[in-house]
């Protein structure tokens, strides 16, 4: 492990549930892919693997398995892009890398380009991503405050109208993650809002956020004391009404003299039960409201 320099681990975007899933599969199973190196004169450069170094530093290993590239690092970066990062990599990430092949090893952008089957437009846009986004707000993609699809697709274009916005609104999250979703709501509220409601939002994001969500949670009425009764009373009256239209179809002429019989004694039943609940009623409501009209 001592002998791995880890020069481009600011090239990859953390992900703390990934990695948690990476640490357990170790420990359970060992590390199952070798990682990938570049031997230069003060030891290895790591191309690729950072999250299974990681994984095994957290575990206490000091020893990795790797596969040394005979290639220059600058190529293997564009191989381990090729093969193995491209399509889980963001744009952001592919940014990144543009960056460090131009900046870093001096390629043209028609040689890079040419290297990843792209044109030079394309290389030309991933690094006016990079050159757009301030650093701050690239850390914090890269520590996982920030979606990179949030940045690339709002924080950038807030930081091209306002850069000390963005970095504001950036810090104010004080690493808290947020959603690509969360995002997108703060840009909109920044650029529909007046002076004071711009001010608010890139000074206290996550307060702007909580009242937003808090004005949409639908308020609840008051609970009326007299629903539940009146809900039965209600109730009454439909079966009520429900037994007197079985009446009106003839129910009664189908049936012998013991079932009439006893539909006679439910009758009676009914009516002493509700006759003891009108009175109940009248006599607790007569004091405050007047009676209904019959």
């Amino acid at each position: 492990m001592h002998q791995l320099d880890l020069r481009y681990a600011a090239l990859r975007i953390q992900c703390a549930e990934k990695r948690a899933r990476l640490v357990a599969s170790i420990a359970l199973h060992g590390q199952q892919t070798s990682v990938l190196v570049v031997a230069v004169e003060e030891g290895c450069v790591l191309i690729d693997g950072y999250a299974r170094v990681d994984a095994l530093r957290h575990l206490g290993h000091d020893v990795v398995d790797a596969v040394i590239l005979e290639l220059s690092v600058a190529d293997a970066l564009i191989m381990a892009h090729r093969l193995g990062n491209q399509p889980r990599s963001s744009a952001l990430e592919q940014a990144w890398l543009m960056a460090e092949l131009v900046e870093g090893h001096g390629l043209s952008h028609r040689a890079i380009g040419t290297r990843l089957q792209r044109s030079a437009s394309w290389v030309c846009r991933r690094l006016a991503l990079v050159r757009t986004l301030p650093q701050s707000v690239q850390a914090a993609v890269r520590q996982g405050t920030v979606p990179p699809q949030a940045a690339m697709k709002y924080l950038a274009v807030l930081a091209r109208a306002n850069t000390r916005d963005c970095e504001t609104l950036v810090a104010a999250l004080e690493g808290t993650p947020v959603s690509v979703r969360q995002v997108e709501r703060l840009y909109v509220a920044w650029r529909r809002g007046e002076a004071e409601v711009r001010r608010r939002v890139i000074e206290q994001p996550l307060l702007f956020l909580r009242a937003q969500d808090a004005a949409k949670r639908p308020r609840v009425p008051p609970r009326d004391p007299a629903r539940p009764l009146i809900d039965d009373l209600d109730g009454i009256a439909k079966l009520v009404k429900r037994a007197h239209r079985r009446l009106r179809e003839g129910l009664l002429d189908e049936l012998d003299l013991t079932r009439r019989a006893l539909i006679a004694r439910a009758a009676v039943d009914a009516r002493t039960a509700f006759d003891t609940l009108t009175k109940q009623v009248d006599e607790r409501c007569s004091t405050s409201t007047p009676a209904p009209p019959s």
